[in-house]
């Protein structure tokens, strides 16, 4: 059903924000999922909470967290990617002009920040090709952390699909919980139906 394969997207690309983040080292909280009737078709939205604090102690330090914190916004979409049947090596990069436009705008600002202070004093004809190598080098290992935590974030997104059903009424899933996800597999719902704005413990 398009209602199942759209709500499993938008739990792996939360999925994704949620396990990269802790693999960075920044704290994260809970995960909220919406599903929304628009007509004929089915909608998602969803958001995870993410701490990520910076300690300012050198320009080598700002650098590392902006990197971090580019890496968890492009994990979204990369991580949504994998719901999807036929993807290809675009697919991702594809989300971030749709489902992951908020992720992308951000991004992008940070990559801005990124690059000057990756090439401090040399705003010139070089600028788009420095851009796109901080963007390359954050994508790349974006990709490479959701391989390397790929069954962490499915056991996630699957654990939080099965327990959202009703439309219009946002899910909210503690940490205790997704934690309980993230090691070991779920196969059915494992609490009763969440009313609105619940929260699952």
């Amino acid at each position: 059903m398009q209602s199942d394969q759209r709500k499993l997207e938008i739990c792996h690309h939360e999925a994704g924000h949620w396990v990269i983040a802790q693999a960075v080292g920044f704290e994260v909280d809970d995960i909220t999922v919406t599903l929304f009737k628009d007509g004929k078709h089915i909608t998602a939205s969803g958001s995870a909470t993410v701490f990520p604090r910076l300690e300012i102690k050198s320009v080598e330090a700002v650098e590392e967290y902006l990197v971090k914190r580019i890496v968890v916004l492009f994990s979204g979409v990369i991580s949504e990617s994998i719901a999807i049947e036929n993807r290809n090596e675009f697919t991702a990069r594809e989300l971030l002009k749709t489902n992951g436009i908020d992720d992308a705008r951000s991004a992008n600002e940070l990559l801005q920040i990124l690059r000057g202070v990756r090439f401090p004093g040399r705003i010139t004809i070089d600028e788009s090709r420095q851009l796109a190598e901080v963007q390359t080098e954050c994508w790349q290992l974006a990709n490479a952390l959701i391989e390397e935590n790929q069954d962490k974030i499915r056991r996630v997104a699957r654990g939080m699909a099965l327990n959202v059903s009703a439309l219009n009424k946002p899910v909210r899933f503690r940490k205790v919980m997704l934690q309980e996800f993230s090691v070991r597999e779920h196969s059915g719902a494992c609490c009763r139906q969440p009313k609105p704005d619940s929260s699952l413990v």
